[in-house]
């Protein structure tokens, strides 16, 4: 019986990750998740990957926005690790983690949409590094805004996450990942 519940209860998990629907579902699947891990934490790893639609969601934007495809991708993995429906604890939403407050200002009035999402989250970052003509801070200022960046009161968890987005894009490079 357990394992039919786990079985179900993955598919439910993968069928919403898939959907991009609304919060309502985003809330049952993270419920669902939890319970899960709560059931069998050791032996269920619930994993996201990036799907071939969101590929193309990435291409077009790096297209758009003149950013490499894969300094994209490797921001959503820091970010989301590619799951369409991720919350942080500070309410950022979507794979690439936007706050609602700047979503609204980017016109992403659906940020569970991996193309409003990711989009929005492209073209922030795309006015990030105009402004400070540098990847490194253009991502410390994703991650804790502006603000801090420019006051020089950046977090060392934004210096890491900085470091890591860099080095997953340096790493994915080398190796000449495509999209």
């Amino acid at each position: 019986m357990k394992s039919l519940f786990l079985t179900t209860a993955l598919l439910l998990i993968s069928t919403a990750n898939a959907y991009a629907g609304g919060q309502a579902l985003m809330k049952r699947v993270m419920e669902l998740e939890e319970l899960v891990q709560d059931i069998a934490p050791d032996s269920v790893q619930v994993r996201y990957t990036a799907s071939s639609d969101i590929h193309d969601i990435i291409k077009h934007a790096a297209n758009q926005y003149r950013i490499d495809p894969l300094l994209i991708v490797a921001i959503i993995r820091e970010e989301s690790a590619f799951n369409t429906f991720a919350v942080s604890p500070k309410g950022a939403q979507g794979l690439m983690q936007l706050m609602p407050q700047t979503a609204n200002e980017l016109g992403v009035w659906k940020p569970f949409d991996p193309r409003q999402n990711v989009m929005g989250g492209t073209a922030y970052f795309r006015m990030l590094h105009d402004r400070y003509r540098n990847t490194h801070k253009a991502l410390l200022a994703y991650n804790c805004g502006p603000v801090r960046v420019d006051s020089g009161r950046v977090p060392g968890e934004s210096i890491g996450y900085a470091n890591r987005v860099i080095f997953r894009y340096k790493t994915m490079k080398k190796r000449r990942v495509t999209l």
